[in-house]
């Protein structure tokens, strides 16, 4: 488990210096629909669409998710 959460934390740490492009997020979850839900909500709190970089599963889904501004054809 600790090796899992490890990764995770090196994965987010490395594309941190991509923040100033775009924010990533992070959710864990039993499922993988609970947790692209959770990614979900997470962007919709921003005001702003997503797109999942990464997931893996090991007693836990883990996912990576991209934040992205919502284009005005998206808006419609």
């Amino acid at each position: 488990m600790n090796i899992i959460y490890s990764l995770i934390v090196v994965v987010t740490l490395s594309l941190i210096s991509f923040s100033s492009v775009a924010k990533t997020i992070t959710a864990v979850g039993s499922t993988i629909d609970s947790t692209e839900k959770e990614i979900s909500l997470q962007a919709a709190k921003q005001g702003k669409s997503y797109k999942i970089l990464g997931a893996f599963f090991k007693n836990r889904v883990y996912m990576i998710a991209k934040l992205i501004p919502v284009s005005k054809n998206d808006a419609s």
